[in-house]
């Protein structure tokens, strides 16, 4: 990601329909840095306030997530195995 400014606001959510019975063990590193380590659950989407590293042009983001959800699973045609869905990132 271009750094454009000094701190990414970062959004993301997962869309397990079972996500807030069974929260999804989320992970997010920004530069090789772990910036966040937990759960999030289907009805509280994840926001967090990432600061460039400074002298840095890009910022290089990774994400990992516990499971999957199938929309097959759940009666759908989807056969698509989905996670985290990153909504939206804004340099402030």
């Amino acid at each position: 990601v271009p750094v454009g400014g000094k701190v990414l606001k970062f959004v993301a959510w997962i869309d397990h329909p079972d996500g807030d019975e069974r929260p999804v063990k989320t992970k997010v590193w920004a530069d090789g840095r772990l910036v966040f380590d937990g759960a999030i659950r289907r009805s509280a989407p994840l926001f967090l306030d990432i600061p460039a590293t400074p002298g840095q042009t890009h910022m290089v983001l990774e994400t990992e997530i516990d499971r999957l959800w199938a929309p097959r699973d759940y009666g759908m045609p989807d056969r698509r195995g989905l996670g985290l869905s990153v909504r939206d990132w804004v340099w402030e």
